[in-house]
């Protein structure tokens, strides 16, 4: 799987979700994250899968959020071959995001910089919250992280014992 720097969108303001609100409704954190996980599967558009992986970076602005992401899907074709297609995700999932980013800023204090979700089929999630400052939306290259995202594959079956999980 490529992940390059050339794959991302050419503007971040492709990414901007613009605030036109100061008000969510009632929504708890993981009401929050339901949302994020729903919108996301849905972009995904696919019926057979293994796991749903999205890196997320999402930084406030003044009129909004930038938000840049690197998701793809673990699948398994019939003769049994794992491959981790991309996909991009629209416009409902960032406006979940960002919901999600004001959600935990207005009820904990907390400014997310970023997440990494994983989905397992058929639905099972978690995430893990990055308070630092995002580093693709600042314009940081980190070689480290574009590596290990170029070889999510590899570590997926790492972590399910060498051949992904057979359904």
């Amino acid at each position: 799987m490529a992940v390059a720097g050339s794959n991302r969108p050419s503007s971040i303001n492709d990414n901007r979700v613009i605030d036109e609100s100061d008000t969510t409704g009632p929504m708890n954190f993981t009401e929050a994250q339901n949302d994020v996980v729903r919108a996301i599967a849905a972009d995904m558009g696919r019926s057979e899968w293994e796991r749903i992986f999205v890196d997320a970076e999402i930084l406030e602005q003044p009129d909004g959020y930038d938000i840049d992401t690197v998701s793809f899907v673990i699948v398994r074709d019939s003769a049994g071959t794992l491959s981790d297609p991309q996909f991009s995700l629209g416009a409902k999932s960032r406006e979940a995001i960002s919901a999600l980013y004001k959600q935990r800023k207005a009820e904990a204090g907390e400014a997310i910089g970023g997440f990494e979700l994983k989905v397992d089929y058929p639905g099972k999630f978690s995430f893990l919250f990055n308070h630092e400052k995002p580093k693709r939306l600042n314009g940081i290259w980190d070689q480290e992280r574009q590596s290990w995202l170029d070889n999510y594959l590899e570590h997926y079956k790492t972590e399910m014992g060498g051949l992904g999980s057979l359904k």
